[in-house]
């Protein structure tokens, strides 16, 4: 009888146990009533500061700053949450929205940079293209955690 190499799923699913880490929590997915009621209990407590510049009325926007406050929750929401599929605490940290500490946090500011420029430049530099020609968060994450790489 002849041994065969290991497979890689079944390393993967086996890594956790051999190295004694603790496998990663899975993301909380993303709910459409929950998230309405959070922004919902986010601009009772604004009040008229709803109407400010995003960057005034929170801290640490880099984001759409000059968005106002009650927009760029909606912002937040659609763009970010229900493009990947997850709650707001995927990236944010319930007792302190704006402290970055979450890997994911960076990884989104990233590729909201990654999202402008392309919608900037790149697609500006493509002849024929129709002006009003944009990519989102949506293009290539379709409501799921991981863009999607294939037609599947």
């Amino acid at each position: 009888m002849r041994a065969t190499a290991p497979r890689p799923l079944l390393l993967l699913l086996l890594l956790p146990l051999l190295t004694g880490a603790a496998p990663a929590p899975a993301p909380v997915p993303y709910d459409q009533d929950a998230a309405a009621r959070q922004i919902a209990v986010i601009l009772e407590r604004l009040g008229e500061r709803r109407l400010l510049a995003a960057n005034q009325a929170f801290t640490g926007v880099t984001i759409a700053p000059t968005s106002p406050a009650e927009r760029y929750l909606r912002i937040m929401d659609e763009a970010f949450s229900r493009s990947l599929g997850v709650d707001c605490v995927h990236c944010h940290d319930p007792q302190d929205w704006a402290r970055d500490a979450k890997h994911k946090f960076g990884v989104a500011r990233a590729m909201w940079a990654m999202v402008y420029s392309i919608n900037q430049d790149q697609l500006r530099k493509i002849e024929g293209l129709d002006r009003k020609a944009r990519v989102n968060c949506t293009t290539c994450h379709r409501g799921r955690l991981k863009p999607a790489l294939d037609l599947d």
